[in-house]
């Protein structure tokens, strides 16, 4: 989803949740007995989610803002758990909320680690329970205690999932037209062939089936633009990237403007063998071919890096990109016109 996109959303969590502060910091005084200490905190919870909902509505949209709702959440929770008894207080409740709301605000991979680093929360609670203040610890006994925990971990467990099934049926559901394209050529963005790359990497887990990302990167463009204009260069490159969709298969690879002059193409189900013979085909092809650009014959070369990886090496959509990256990298530093492997990177930068 596109920062632009997002924001509405991120904004209105954030007023959602001073208002939401605001009504308990008001009304909990009224309906039982609390020290002046927890409505301090309320105050103060209050002023800090007022701020952020009128700092995120002046501002423009910046990637981190969807990360700061959930830091202004941590912010205000974890005291209020540290002073109000830990895992017995009803603040904990909140906690199985998180990870959905990371995966609707951000992506389902960091509601899985939300979800990981709340429960490592819990069992620090669970731990600490007999030293924390007003703390219901000697009240109840041990097992309650380990049995609320595991409740706890579970309904975490069970929010982080349907956040990886709502960002699925998004993506699964969101037709081409939906996705936000770069003007110039027409593709996915940045951002959204990004957001694909996730989308992927966990298809091709649960089918054990491969994944390739490619970086394709325009050789010598800033000399053609130095030598002929601009506009000139813009039109090469939107005919490098139908070049590259003609070559992409419809309803199963990604294809998007990665920079000002590189494409990134996820291709799954191709392992490491197809990869490099797409590579090296399409690398050959854009070197023997004569672009008339306003009846300018340009020629061009192309820089390819790939990595490819097996269902067991998929990790996290990061690492596949930074390989990708730095087999581009190798791939420039060997003079261009060239397609290098992951691995192949990788002993280039050791030498």
């Amino acid at each position: 989803m596109k920062e632009r996109s997002r924001q509405p959303m991120i904004v209105s969590s954030v007023g959602f949740l001073c208002l939401f502060v605001a009504l308990v910091t008001l009304l909990r005084p009224l309906l039982v007995t609390q020290e002046l200490l927890f409505t301090l905190l309320g105050v103060i919870n209050t002023v800090m989610a007022g701020l952020c909902y009128l700092y995120l509505r002046q501002s423009a949209a910046r990637p981190w803002h969807g990360a700061l709702p959930l830091y202004l959440v941590a912010a205000m929770l974890l005291p209020l758990l540290a002073v109000n008894g830990g895992i017995t207080s009803h603040f904990i409740l909140l906690l199985p909320l998180l990870p959905v709301w990371t995966a609707l605000l951000l992506n389902a991979r960091k509601g899985i680690l939300v979800a990981l680093l709340a429960a490592i929360v819990v069992l620090a609670l669970i731990y600490f329970a007999p030293i924390l203040p007003y703390s219901a610890h000697h009240q109840v006994s041990d097992s309650f205690l380990l049995l609320h925990g595991l409740w706890l971990i579970l309904a975490l467990g069970l929010s982080a999932r349907i956040g990886v099934l709502t960002e699925r049926y998004v993506l699964q559901t969101r037709s081409d037209d939906d996705e936000p394209r770069d003007p110039l050529t027409g593709l996915l963005t940045r951002r959204a062939v990004v957001d694909k790359v996730g989308f992927l990497l966990g298809e091709s887990q649960e089918q054990g089936d491969w994944l390739t990302a490619m970086l394709v990167d325009v050789d010598h463009l800033k000399q053609l633009n130095q030598r002929y204009s601009h506009a000139d260069g813009d039109q090469l490159l939107r005919a490098l990237s139908q070049a590259l969709l003609a070559r992409t298969r419809q309803g199963k690879d990604a294809l998007g403007r990665y920079t000002s002059k590189q494409f990134l193409l996820l291709l799954p189900g191709v392992d490491q063998g197809r990869a490099h013979g797409i590579a090296d085909k399409l690398c050959s092809d854009v070197a023997e071919h004569t672009y008339m650009v306003d009846e300018i014959p340009l020629q061009t070369t192309l820089s390819i890096g790939y990595c490819s990886l097996p269902a067991s090496g998929l990790h996290d959509p990061e690492h596949l990109l930074h390989e990708t990256e730095l087999a581009l990298k190798a791939a420039k530093q060997a003079g261009g016109n060239q397609v290098v492997g992951a691995e192949q990177s990788l002993m280039v930068n050791r030498a």
